[in-house]
């Protein structure tokens, strides 16, 4: 997987976010991947996650990204985090293995996380 592809990834997921909250979104990804024994771009493919990468918008955030300047701030951030996942160096900053946007959505296992942790506007846990 490349790096582009994760930025990009979290660049849907958690531009809105604090820093913070762009790293422990990788850190899930991260975490899922060594948990589950796949690659970044299994753990991010895989059926019913990440919903803004599903929902093909892939072009218009990165399109965004590139003609913003808060937008090209925050790609940059992205891909800070994203190159270092694919070097091997990313620490996680979170032991979460899934997150959600309560604002955004009810996920039926919210209720489930444990260990939970608010980073910006996504609670961040355990399953």
């Amino acid at each position: 997987m490349t790096a582009t592809a994760l930025a990009l990834l979290l660049y849907i997921e958690a531009a809105g976010e604090p820093v913070d909250g762009i790293h422990a979104v990788a850190s899930v990804v991260h975490n899922r991947a060594v948990e589950s024994g796949r690659d970044y771009k299994a753990v991010i493919n895989a059926p019913k996650q990440f919903s803004g990468w599903r929902k093909g918008i892939r072009r218009r955030a990165y399109n965004e990204a590139m003609t913003t300047h808060q937008g090209f701030a925050k790609w940059e951030e992205c891909m800070r985090i994203a190159q270092s996942m694919v070097a091997g160096e990313f620490v996680p900053s979170v032991t979460a293995n899934h997150y959600y946007n309560p604002r955004l959505c009810t996920p039926p296992w919210g209720h489930l996380l444990a260990d939970v942790r608010v980073i910006g506007s996504h609670k961040f846990g355990r399953l």
